[in-house]
């Protein structure tokens, strides 16, 4: 019990370091930390088992056509591609930029 209060005061106590350093939050540093630490876990998904943009899910925003690269094991979101004109889009799926623009 001992050992594991003093690691996670470690731990903790190397964040606020951190942050006082940086001039930041304590709650930002260490929300940046666990963002990093999703961003290397996804990496590590797509890289293991691999990726597939979901073409379902395309939406049209102000940037241009968003659509989810997706993981192969479970679906679950990796990285949002934006395309921001019509060219950038593969040639069969070009038809997706006037379907969801004429909405």
């Amino acid at each position: 019990m001992k050992k594991t209060l003093r690691k996670t005061k470690a731990y903790y106590s190397r964040i606020y370091r951190l942050a006082k350093l940086c001039d930041v939050s304590f709650d930002l540093a260490l929300q940046m930390i666990k963002l990093r630490a999703d961003d290397k876990r996804l990496t590590r998904k797509k890289k293991s088992h691999g990726s597939f943009m979901n073409w379902e899910t395309a939406s049209m925003d102000t940037l241009g056509l968003m659509v989810c690269k997706c993981s192969k094991k479970d679906g679950e979101i990796i990285k949002i591609r934006v395309f921001m004109t019509k060219e950038e889009l593969p040639k069969n799926k070009q038809d997706l930029w006037q379907e969801v623009t004429s909405h």
